[in-house]
């Protein structure tokens, strides 16, 4: 793709965690670009790092499909980032029509690749088909095989969940029976970090003044390019509060990578384009994958800070520069750590009230 003469971006989503880490990442790079940003909500935070700002229907909406059209349209928008779940499927539908048309590239897989990480029940599927490593995940009427395989706990997930909401940690059947609708969750086995040299886990364990412990969880970062090349690869330790990494890690840890990469390549015969996140932990028998997405996450804006800038070089790929500019972007620095913090930005009411009524905003 040649260089446009003007970058223009749309990021969705801006009003949660990853749309806002791809709104940080952009601003952090090198590039010369204009930000619009979209939202189903007005009081949206990540719009305070746009330049314009819209609002639009939800992805399962009729609506969805028009308005992003009339917004990358009317806007000129070269590239296009998906910013939430729910987002993924619709976008990858829309993503030859948006480019052949108006010449606007979205940073998505293709609809294969997102259907099978959407259902985390076909992931796990997927990943034993592929002799993959991934945590014994099954359904409701298959829970007590689960129970006889591996044990308890067991984490509970919603099926239509994100990120950490919702997941509960069962220790019995009578935790099982606190569920409500219980076909609404999958279930997984749950996975020991190696770190607490143990085979099995109590609640005194598992919970911290009454917290989830979320720690030693893994986060692989691999960005793929259009032809399945591996651009860069991010390995972390991360430290999790209420599902959000609180401290990130860099780590070179090559067995796992070679796993992860392992994971990328199979999804690349899925149509895999651009961001893969692998979630998981090193356990007795090696890294064991829990989670995947084929997108970015919330602390990619903290991946660019340590060195690997993920947004800035899918695009420079894209427009057909050298692969050694793009790997310098892509270099991660382990002699660093990220401690995250909440931050605030202050807006208008009457910009609200504005962007709520006409639907747009110059901000």
């Amino acid at each position: 793709m040649s260089k446009p003469r003007e970058r223009r971006f749309l990021v969705t989503a801006v009003g949660g965690g990853v749309g806002q880490a791809i709104l940080k990442a952009l601003r952090l790079s090198g590039l010369d670009l204009f930000l619009v940003g979209t939202d189903v909500h007005p009081f949206s935070a990540g719009f305070s790092l746009c330049d314009r700002a819209y609002l639009v229907p939800r992805a399962e909406e009729e609506e969805y499909r028009t308005r992003i059209f009339e917004i990358c349209s009317r806007e000129h928008i070269t590239y296009l980032f998906p910013g939430s779940d729910p987002e993924l499927l619709s976008l990858a539908r829309m993503k030859k029509d948006l480019l052949c048309s108006l010449g606007c590239q979205v940073i998505v897989s293709d609809e294969p690749c997102v259907q099978v990480c959407r259902d985390k029940l076909r992931t796990y599927e997927f990943f034993k088909e592929q002799s993959l490593p991934f945590a014994e995940t099954v359904l409701y009427d298959s829970l007590e095989v689960l129970i006889e395989r591996q044990g308890f706990p067991i984490i509970a997930k919603p099926l239509d969940g994100s990120s950490s909401s919702g997941v509960r940690v069962l220790f019995s059947r009578e935790d099982i029976r606190t569920l409500h609708n219980v076909r609404r969750y999958m279930f997984q086995e749950y996975l020991i970090p190696v770190q607490w040299g143990k085979e099995r886990v109590t609640p005194q364990d598992v919970f911290a003044s009454w917290e989830f412990r979320q720690e030693h969880e893994i986060s692989i970062q691999v960005l793929k390019g259009l032809r399945g090349e591996t651009l860069g690869i991010f390995v972390s330790e991360n430290v999790l509060k209420s599902g959000t990494p609180m401290r990130v890690e860099p780590r070179s840890i090559p067995e796992v990578e070679h796993v992860a990469l392992r994971i990328a390549e199979a999804f690349c015969d899925l149509g895999l384009f651009g961001p893969l996140n692998i979630q998981g932990k090193i356990t007795r028998r090696g890294f064991v994958a829990f989670e995947v997405n084929p997108r970015f996450t919330g602390i990619t804006a903290v991946r660019a800070l340590l060195g690997f800038r993920e947004c800035e070089a899918i695009i420079r790929y894209l427009e057909g520069e050298e692969p050694n500019t793009i790997q310098s972007l892509l270099r991660p620095d382990t002699t660093k750590v990220a401690l995250r913090f909440i931050d605030e930005c202050i807006v208008s009411r009457e910009s609200i009230e504005t962007l709520g009524k006409r639907r747009e905003l110059d901000v």
